[in-house]
C-alpha cells in the first residue's frame, strides 16, 4: 500500500523494513523533520487565532481595565499608628474608569475628591476661621456614602441644608473612611480631628464593627484581630513583576489574572473576606469592646471640648427582611447567620442608646426611623440616593436645633 502525501512530501511505501532501507537514509529524517514542523506550526498558528479572537471578543464585550486602571481610579489608602489606615490626601476618582463599563452599560459619572487632610470633599483649613460653627462626621464608608457622588454625599447635604437654615457659617466635614470601626474613629479624634477645632463630632459606627464580633475573646483581643495592611499587597491593583505588567497588555489575560486573584485571596465588595465558617452566635466580650469603644469616644470628645453626638447605625438588615433583601445583604464578613446578625446590629445599636444615656450624650437615632426600607439602601448599609437624603434630612434638623441658640 502506498501513502500519498501533501505535495512536496516524499511518497513513502509501506513495506517491512530492512536494515540499510530508506528510511533509515538522511532524506527520511528530514522528510520526518519537515512533518513535525508543519505539525507544530498548525498548532502554534491555531493557538494564535484563538488568542486573537478572544482577545478580540474580551475587548468587545466585556470591561476595560488593569491593574493600573484601578489602582489609578480606586481610594488609595496609607497606614496609620492610630487607626488601620486613613485616605491618602489629594486624590481625585473616577469611579466608571477603575473596572471600566461595558458598551452598553450606563456610566454613573460618580466621582470621589480626596482633599489635601485626606477628607472627602472641598479642601479646608486646619485652623477653624473665625465665626464659623465646625462640625467633623466620622465613621466607615457609610460616613464616607459610596454611592454618592461628589457633593451628593449625605455629610455634605447636611451642610448645604444648615446653610440655608442657619445663619452664619457652618461647616461639615466627611471624616468617613471605607473599612474603619469605632476603634478608628477614636484614634483619629484624639491624633488628627481635635486640631481642627471641631465644635461637634459625631460618630455613625456599627457595620464595621460587627465585623469582630465572632473573632474577638479573650485569647484573640481587638489589637491581634487587625493589622495594618499595605497596598501592595492587593495584586488586583499591583503588578506582579514585570511579566505580569507585559502580559495586562492583553484584556484576555487580565481577566483571567483577575478571576484567578479573586479566587485565591476571596475579595469581595469591602476588602478581603476573613475565614471562618457562619455560627449563629458571639462572645459577650465583644459588645462589651464596643461599648468600651463608644464610652471612650465620647469622654475623649468632651475632654478636647468638642460636643460628641452618637448615632444609632441604619441598616437594611432586620429581623423581619425579605428573601429579597437578604440577597442584597453580605453576610460574609461577620459570618454571622442572618439572624444573629440583625440580633448583633440591634444590639450595637441598643448600646449607643445606652451610653448616651449613661453620659448624657446627644443621640441621633437613625436606625430607629430608616431601618429595614429597601429604597434607601443600595446594600446591607450604603445608601441610595433617597436614603443619602433621608440621613441628611434627619441629622440636619437635630443639628439645627443644637446650633441655633449659638448662632444669635
Amino acid at each position: 500500500m502506498t501513502l500519498f502525501l501533501r505535495p512536496g512530501w516524499d511518497n513513502v511505501n509501506i513495506q517491512p523494513r530492512e536494515a540499510g532501507s530508506e528510511l533509515d537514509s538522511p532524506r527520511a529524517s528530514i522528510g520526518a523533520g519537515k512533518r513535525t514542523a508543519f505539525v507544530l506550526l498548525t498548532i502554534a498558528l491555531g493557538l494564535s487565532v484563538a488568542a486573537l479572537l478572544g482577545e478580540l471578543s474580551v475587548r468587545t464585550f466585556f470591561r476595560y481595565n488593569t491593574p493600573a486602571t484601578v489602582r489609578t481610579n480606586s481610594l488609595q489608602y496609607v497606614p496609620s499608628l492610630f487607626s488601620r489606615q486613613v485616605l491618602r490626601p489629594n486624590q481625585r476618582i473616577q469611579v466608571d474608569a477603575a473596572w471600566g463599563l461595558r458598551k452598553d452599560e450606563k456610566p454613573t459619572n460618580r466621582t470621589y475628591t480626596i482633599n489635601a487632610m485626606g477628607c472627602r470633599g472641598r479642601d479646608f483649613s486646619a485652623a477653624k476661621p473665625a465665626g464659623v460653627r465646625r462640625i467633623v462626621i466620622l465613621g466607615g464608608s457609610s460616613v464616607f456614602d459610596l454611592y454618592a457622588t461628589d457633593g451628593e454625599d449625605w455629610p455634605h447635604l447636611v451642610e448645604e441644608k444648615l446653610r440655608r437654615t442657619i445663619p452664619g457659617g457652618v461647616e461639615v466635614i466627611n471624616g468617613g473612611v471605607p473599612g474603619h470601626a469605632t476603634f478608628d474613629a477614636l484614634g483619629r479624634l484624639y491624633s488628627q480631628v481635635w486640631t481642627w477645632d471641631p465644635d461637634y463630632v459625631l460618630l455613625y459606627s456599627a457595620w464595621n464593627d460587627v465585623k469582630y464580633f465572632t473573632r474577638l475573646d479573650r485569647n484573640h483581643p481587638l489589637i491581634s484581630l487587625f493589622p495594618p495592611v499595605g497596598e501592595e499587597a492587593d495584586p488586583l491593583r499591583s503588578y506582579q513583576g514585570i511579566l505580569d505588567e507585559l502580559l495586562c497588555s492583553s484584556q484576555l489575560y487580565v481577566k483571567l489574572r483577575t478571576r484567578y486573584f479573586l479566587r485565591k485571596i476571596n475579595l469581595g465588595a469591602e476588602g478581603v473576606i476573613p475565614g471562618g465558617s457562619t455560627v449563629d452566635s458571639y462572645g459577650p466580650l465583644a459588645v462589651v469592646q464596643y461599648r468600651l469603644d463608644v464610652q471612650l469616644f465620647v469622654d475623649a470628645a468632651r475632654n478636647l471640648g468638642i460636643t460628641p453626638v452618637l448615632l444609632t447605625e441604619a441598616t437594611l438588615v432586620t429581623p423581619s427582611s425579605t428573601p429579597q433583601d437578604q440577597a442584597r445583604i453580605a453576610y460574609s464578613y461577620q459570618h454571622l447567620t442572618h439572624e444573629a446578625l440583625a440580633h448583633a446590629l440591634a444590639e450595637a445599636n441598643d448600646t449607643v442608646r445606652s451610653v448616651a444615656r449613661e453620659k448624657g450624650a446627644k443621640l441621633i437615632d437613625l436606625a430607629a426611623g430608616l431601618n429595614g426600607q429597601p429604597n434607601l439602601f443600595e446594600d446591607h448599609v450604603h445608601t441610595s440616593k433617597k436614603g443619602s437624603e433621608a440621613i441628611a434630612e434627619v441629622v440636619a434638623e437635630y443639628l439645627a436645633r443644637a446650633l441655633e441658640p449659638h448662632m444669635h
